[in-house]
């Protein structure tokens, strides 16, 4: 599937490293994507409430420990919102612990992602989304809920 190539992404991350590696790796691998950063769990919630529809992301990764409100809250939130129910939510954590990976596609995010351990594994992430088709919010099966699992320290 080609590349869409005006992706509307946010990232929710309070890691303000994180941020910026993010950044540079969606500015590298899709460069045509708009991208909207929110530094906790509360301003992504008010960026979205803000958002017309037309602006709402495409995709949003969420960071699960953030301040003031987590990833796990702000998921439930969106998922329990007419207007942002239908937003793909891909988790986008330091951790690959299973029970957290099970609680998340439970609650009914669309992807998880453990954060790479370097830019170049994040570029190659950003290509693979670029290429996913985010429209029509179609969750994967179980098995393929997690992308790009790093097979180092799952308890993290």
């Amino acid at each position: 599937m080609p590349v869409k190539k005006d992706l509307k992404i946010m990232l929710a991350d309070d890691d303000e490293d994180d941020r910026e590696l993010f950044a540079q790796a969606v500015a590298s691998s899709l460069p045509q994507a708009r991208l909207t950063m929110a530094e906790n769990g509360s301003m992504l919630l008010q960026k979205l409430m803000d958002s017309p529809v037309e602006a709402l992301p495409d995709v949003l990764f969420l960071d699960m420990n953030m301040p003031i409100k987590n990833g796990k809250e702000c998921l439930a939130e969106i998922r329990a919102s007419k207007a942002l129910a239908n937003i793909p939510v891909i988790i986008y954590s330091t951790s690959g612990n299973q029970e957290q990976v099970d609680e998340m596609y439970g609650q009914g995010a669309d992807r998880y992602i453990r954060k790479p351990s370097s830019f170049s594994v994040l570029k190659e992430m950003m290509e693979l989304i670029g290429s996913m088709d985010w429209s029509g919010h179609q969750r994967p099966d179980r098995q393929d809920f997690v992308l790009l699992q790093s097979p180092k320290n799952t308890q993290g």
